[in-house]
């Protein structure tokens, strides 16, 4: 018969994120990583309010994951001391996100947001001159 609604709801979620893999530019997909991880760490926050432990640890978890990625993304081609920030940053965020999860400590995941809201702020920004120099480079 048919799979239950959250299996079908979770398998229609999976390919519509494999086709924006497949289809996005570099751009799109980090800019999509910084927001998902935004969100994970909302959900870990409202975990930790809900005394929600596996919750909190998977959200945890996956947002660790997604600062990996992020890390690995890094360029340094053009800027090799702002490179290093950044994974310098995304190392740093890593750490008290562990720390967070072993103390339940939403401050310390408000804190890494707040850092890394600002680095998706900014990417955010030149997000505009993306397309543009796309069609220039053409």
């Amino acid at each position: 018969m048919y799979a239950p609604t959250h299996t079908a709801n979770q398998a229609y979620r999976n390919s519509a994120a494999e086709h924006t893999v497949e289809t996005a530019d570099g751009y799109t997909l980090i800019a999509s990583l910084m927001t998902r991880f935004v969100a994970r760490l909302s959900m870990a926050k409202h975990c930790i309010r809900n005394n929600d432990v596996a919750g909190k640890g998977e959200h945890l978890s996956q947002a660790v994951a997604i600062l990996d990625v992020l890390q690995v993304a890094v360029d340094d081609t053009h800027d090799s001391r702002l490179a290093e920030n950044l994974v310098a940053l995304y190392s740093y965020a890593t750490r008290r996100l562990l720390e967070a999860n072993l103390k339940s400590d939403a401050a310390i995941i408000d804190e890494v947001e707040g850092l890394v809201r600002e680095v998706k702020s900014a990417w955010d920004a030149i997000g505009d001159e993306v397309p543009a120099q796309a069609a220039s480079d053409g």
